[in-house]
């Protein structure tokens, strides 16, 4: 069995986990046991990752669609099983997430098309309660609770969270397309 890594998530950073050349230099750093060497569920946040803040504040200012979004999605829909996982949607229904895409500058008809495909989970307390610790993912997220670290921990799955953050990377979303390649072999 691979031996798994351990860091500390509050250490690293966004560059050491989601660039090309970290992904050439450490290509055994997690290597999933997939049931099937090619899809593996990927949970994937909304803010910060897939929209970025316009404007003096975050949080009353408008959002933007992040650089490589429909790429990505694209991408994540014909190689994985992507879900979101948000707190823009904690009930699960996809009207926050339908709603976040549709509110946000440079949006597309084809961007709705590709969010409307990947199914929501529902979550209360912590997003950890939401994933299947049994089945092989990713979480991608650009700032996680603590209390959903611990848990990660406690699982042996820590090395599974991408810190991605396209506030102050524009381009992750590309990088961590190779990283994912990279580290489940594909």
């Amino acid at each position: 069995m691979p031996e798994r890594l351990r860091f500390s998530p509050r250490k690293a950073k966004a560059s050491v986990l989601c660039t090309p050349s970290t992904a050439q230099r450490h290509p055994g750093r997690m290597r999933l046991q997939a049931t099937s060497p090619r899809r593996v569920t990927l949970y994937l946040d909304i803010d910060g990752v897939f929209l970025r803040g316009v404007g003096p504040s975050v949080w009353n200012g408008s959002w933007e669609v992040a650089p490589h979004t429909v790429d990505f999605l694209e991408w994540a829909l014909s190689q994985h099983c992507p879900v979101w996982l948000t707190a823009r949607d904690r009930p699960g229904t996809g009207e926050g997430v339908t709603e976040a895409f549709a509110s946000a500058l440079g949006g597309s008809p084809i961007l709705s098309e590709l969010v409307a495909r990947i199914p929501f989970r529902q979550w209360e307390s912590a997003k950890t309660n939401a994933m299947d610790f049994r089945e092989d993912f990713l979480w991608l997220d650009d700032c996680p609770r603590p209390a959903d670290l611990l848990r990660l921990e406690r699982e042996g799955c820590v090395d599974r969270w991408i810190e991605v953050n396209t506030e102050t990377q524009p381009d992750a979303l590309l990088y961590v397309i190779d990283l994912i390649t990279v580290r489940i072999g594909v």
